[in-house]
């Protein structure tokens, strides 16, 4: 419990600060953002649980290539429905 707590917190560090710097210009609310934010530090806390769980295999960084390639323009999206306004409707 302890661990996963203290795993969650570098997850949610690691999410927040590379968003704030990444999209620092982006003009969404704050709910949306930190939902946002939500989502991408629960996904890497899952990727890093899944990674622990499974013998910390050494090919996880050829995983995380391809699920990068897989997402690449997820977080785009979301923030492009928040801008436009098009989960509202």
């Amino acid at each position: 419990d302890v661990y996963e707590r203290s795993l969650m917190r570098v997850c949610d560090y690691v999410v927040t600060t590379y968003f704030c710097a990444a999209f620092s210009e982006v003009g969404i609310i704050d709910e949306d953002r930190n939902t946002i934010i939500l989502f991408l530090k629960c996904e890497l806390f899952g990727l890093c649980i899944d990674w622990i769980n499974t013998g910390m295999p050494g090919d996880a960084i050829v995983k995380l290539k391809h699920i990068t390639a897989v997402c690449n323009g997820m977080i785009e999206d979301m923030i492009n429905r928040c801008q436009n306004g098009k989960m509202y409707d």
